[in-house]
């Protein structure tokens, strides 16, 4: 039995399911057809059945069907077995395996000249990446911001 989330930028959670009662290929993504859509949740960047969970024996893997990736521990995987606290980025959402994997109880605000409200992410264990590419855990659009601008390590 295997608890998984899945969470947005902001820790909320968007999503929960169980691998036990799950048939042995779950397909998550933004249509209606996958095991678990996200469909009213997620906006166009998580692409209609964007990964596809596969159980093998008493091991699940995971495997990224969108152009936009996915990542885990800040390595980028097309095909990746899944482990108990493993957290899978994929766009700006982050799907949690197992019952250790969660946020990490800090997050990070900024500021963006002429914007009235601060800007929020939540922080993950392990590498979290800040800059402006969208590739990065927390992704901050301005003109000082380089593509690949640092790195937070919460241990």
């Amino acid at each position: 039995m295997t608890e998984c989330r899945i969470y947005n930028t902001l820790g909320n959670l968007l999503a929960t399911f169980d691998t036990t009662n799950m048939p042995p290929v779950i397909t998550i993504g933004r249509s209606s057809k996958c095991t678990v859509s996200l469909k009213g949740v997620a906006d166009t960047t998580v692409s209609r059945e964007h990964l596809v969970m596969e159980r093998m024996l008493n091991k699940w893997t995971i495997t990224n069907k969108s152009r936009f990736g996915m990542f885990k521990s800040g390595v980028k995987y097309v095909t990746t077995e899944l482990e108990e606290g493993d957290i899978i980025r994929f766009t700006k959402l982050f799907l949690c395996y197992g019952t250790t994997a969660r946020p990490a109880p800090y997050d990070i605000s900024w500021t963006i000249e002429g914007e009235e409200a601060p800007q929020r992410a939540v922080l993950w264990p392990g590498l979290n990446s800040i800059g402006a590419s969208n590739d990065n855990y927390i992704t901050v659009r301005t003109p000082d911001v380089s593509r690949i601008h640092g790195y937070i390590n919460v241990l």
